[in-house]
């Protein structure tokens, strides 16, 4: 943007609005992979609106603005929470930024989730299987949960 608020070209990329891309992402968002997110009795597979105001901290109402493509002063907490809770590429995350307070984010703001890791994932569900009979779970730096053991079902 410009001094004066308008866009400069090149500021911000081409393709859908950001009430389009929230849609979107929304509607691929599984909500049976979150924990603790009801799925039973739904009519379609995608997040609710209520349901990322509840996975982000904020009233349904306040997430419907953002939707809407009401503009405020969004935070980078807000923004990150937003991010993870849609399971955003980074890519994407950038695109949420560059729509919504019209800059990118920072680049150490948080952990990239899709980088690889070192998690034998054989190995970790066998730890979680030993916990039995208690219910466990294992979640990544962005608090996505990774694994479970079937008590945590029960």
């Amino acid at each position: 943007m410009d001094s004066r608020g308008g866009q400069v070209e090149g500021d911000e990329p081409d393709g859908e609005s950001l009430p389009e891309l929230l849609r979107s992402w929304r509607s691929r968002t599984d909500p049976r992979e979150i924990m603790g997110l009801a799925a039973s009795g739904r009519r379609s597979k995608g997040l609710t609106q209520r349901d990322v105001a509840r996975l982000t901290g904020v009233s349904e109402r306040w997430y419907g603005a953002l939707e809407r493509g009401t503009e405020a002063k969004y935070s980078a907490d807000f923004l990150d929470r937003l991010s993870s809770a849609l399971r955003l590429s980074p890519a994407e995350r950038r695109a949420l930024y560059l729509r919504a307070v019209g800059r990118p984010p920072a680049l150490a703001s948080t952990p990239d989730v899709y980088a690889a890791t070192d998690v034998d994932e054989v190995l970790l569900q066998q730890f979680l299987d030993n916990q039995s009979p208690a219910p466990a779970f294992a979640t990544d730096l962005a608090w996505n949960v990774i694994g479970y053991n079937e008590p945590l079902l029960d």
